[in-house]
């Protein structure tokens, strides 16, 4: 027989047990249970993000070393079980079917057609198995390149792939390809999660686009001043800058593993983050901004007989929006004064967490889940 044959065979005989043995551990209720807790609700990024997981399969196949060499995995198999196993709405319904279905690009060839493919070949020295593949997948690979070099270009112009849905290059779609190809970036070959990965280490976060865009902001800014003070209110960093930064402060226990990673790397860290101070913006800039208000508050009322100190003059965003204003949450909503445009960014990067009312009331001036 074949010695490539036999090695087939005693591969499917030396794994079989470690199969078996991860198999068991991966159906167990509680272990599962164990690691949803362990993800705080949010989707991994990386298998580093599941640190229940790494340890729990390192012991489970006797091979220690696996916890390091399995941390940076953002693909494959196991990634996509413990995605599927963690997100929400987690394991009902077609959520528990999902959690064991194998992506086409993740499934091993069954072992009576490995062992044909070793002793059958084609025509040209080509296997019949090689011949079937191709002619599946030509239409997926050449549409993945095709995106793959505008979002090559785009990177090149933009210095990362935080991009809109409605993102244009040229005259492809290029916003809704990646977008449709993040949906199901758990289930992408591991050479394609690859090659975007070189392009942006940071293409797929499972956290919202406006998010990353303004965490870009504030590291171009440290990149030239320095890590942020946040002891001292963010000094030195623009309005926009300063407030962000001080409310991812504020939720930071909350923040997925990652987010905090990547505020650490401009220096804000977790103990940085529990000295922080709210940016104090200008006596003039308070004062424009009141004046801006009474002036909206006068067109609509005709006086400025506020009843008492707590009346609260609302709709002013909206008023601009309908005298022209554009809305432009990409470069950060110029146009409006500092604090208009942080509230703006606010509701962006919480949007998915408001009343259906409020998501309604942003809908009217053009904020809506697409658009973000």
């Amino acid at each position: 027989m074949d010695p490539k044959v036999w090695r087939v065979l005693a591969r499917e005989l030396v794994t079989y047990p470690e199969t078996v043995a991860l198999a068991t551990l991966l159906a167990d209720d509680r272990f599962q249970q164990c690691l949803i807790a362990d993800a705080r609700g949010h989707a991994p990024y990386r298998l580093a993000d599941l640190p229940v997981l790494l340890s729990a399969v390192a012991r489970c196949v006797g091979r220690p070393w696996y916890r390091e060499q399995l941390a940076s995995e953002m693909s494959g198999p196991l990634f996509a079980w413990a995605y599927q196993c963690v997100r929400p709405p987690r394991r009902t319904g077609h959520g528990e079917q999902a959690m064991w279905a194998v992506a086409p690009a993740h499934r091993l060839r069954p072992l009576v057609d490995e062992l044909a493919a070793r002793m059958s070949v084609g025509a040209g020295g080509q296997t019949a198995e090689g011949k079937r593949r191709r002619g599946l997948n030509r239409q997926s690979d050449e549409s993945f390149t095709a995106g793959l070099a505008h979002a090559g270009r785009y990177v090149r112009e933009h210095g990362n792939l935080a991009v809109q849905k409605d993102t244009m290059v040229g005259s492809f779609r290029f916003g809704e390809w990646l977008h449709n190809v993040q949906t199901k970036a758990w289930a992408l070959p591991p050479d394609r999660v690859r090659a975007l990965t070189v392009l942006d280490p940071w293409w797929n976060v499972p956290w919202s686009v406006q998010w990353q865009r303004s965490y870009y902001r504030a590291r171009d800014h440290a990149a030239v001043d320095g890590p942020p003070d946040a002891a001292a209110g963010f000094a030195g960093t623009a309005v926009l800058n300063g407030e962000w930064l001080y409310l991812q402060c504020t939720q930071y226990d909350a923040l997925h593993p990652e987010q905090q990673r990547l505020l650490a790397d401009i220096g804000v860290t977790a103990e940085a983050a529990r000295t922080a101070r709210p940016r104090r913006a200008s006596m003039r800039a308070r004062f424009e901004t009141g004046l801006e208000h009474a002036r909206a508050y006068f067109a609509e009322h005709g006086h400025l007989a506020v009843s008492g100190k707590g009346t609260v003059h609302e709709g002013l965003i909206r008023r601009l929006v309908q005298d022209g204003h554009a809305l432009d949450a990409l470069r950060g909503f110029p146009g409006f004064k500092a604090e208009s445009a942080l509230w703006l960014s606010h509701q962006c990067a919480v949007y998915g967490s408001l009343q259906r009312d409020q998501q309604c009331l942003l809908a009217g001036i053009g904020i809506t889940a697409v658009a973000l």
